[in-house]
């Protein structure tokens, strides 16, 4: 079992909470929780369920669905989800056929800057290789070295090699 999938958000006459997964009695709220996620806008619960969609979970009988994904990771992001942004813009940018579709391309990259902009790794470094190659249209080597140092300093070991390549070192 991967990590994200240990611990759901479980709506129940309490409120909500995070639970194990792997506590079955739970299962029974799963599905009024992800209905309720949807009602009140919780960014984070949608987010889980894109990851299920994308990966699937056996345990909860949800096999994987990129189709769903991708809109579950939309719905995410619209309501201010960083991590789902991050997702959600990757897709877009995928799914943009190598760039011919520009409008879904440069959707991609906006949500993708905005999880950058809100510091999650992962954008961060996907924003700055963009700005380092010019893959999005824009080369610039001074925001490239901008996102990249925040990546580095997140955590991402492939930051520090783009950085370098781009000192001349």
């Amino acid at each position: 079992m991967l990590p994200y999938e240990k611990t759901i958000l479980v709506y129940g006459a309490t409120g909500l909470r995070r639970t194990d997964v792997e506590n079955t009695e739970d299962f029974d709220n799963l599905a009024l929780f992800l209905e309720n996620s949807i009602d009140y806008k919780i960014g984070e619960s949608m987010c889980k369920l894109a990851i299920f969609y994308e990966h699937g979970c056996a345990q909860i009988g949800i096999q994987p669905d990129e189709d769903k994904a991708t809109y579950w990771y939309g719905r995410a992001a619209k309501v201010g989800n960083i991590e789902a942004m991050y997702y959600y813009g990757n897709r877009l940018v995928a799914h943009s056929n190598q760039g011919e579709n520009a409008e879904l391309q440069n959707l991609g990259f906006t949500y993708m800057k905005k999880a950058a902009d809100s510091d999650f790794p992962r954008a961060l470094f996907m924003v700055g290789l963009a700005y380092k190659t010019g893959i999005m249209g824009e080369r610039d080597e001074a925001k490239a070295l901008f996102y990249l140092r925040k990546a580095a300093k997140a955590g991402e070991t492939e930051a520090h090699e783009l950085i370098d390549e781009i000192m001349g070192i």
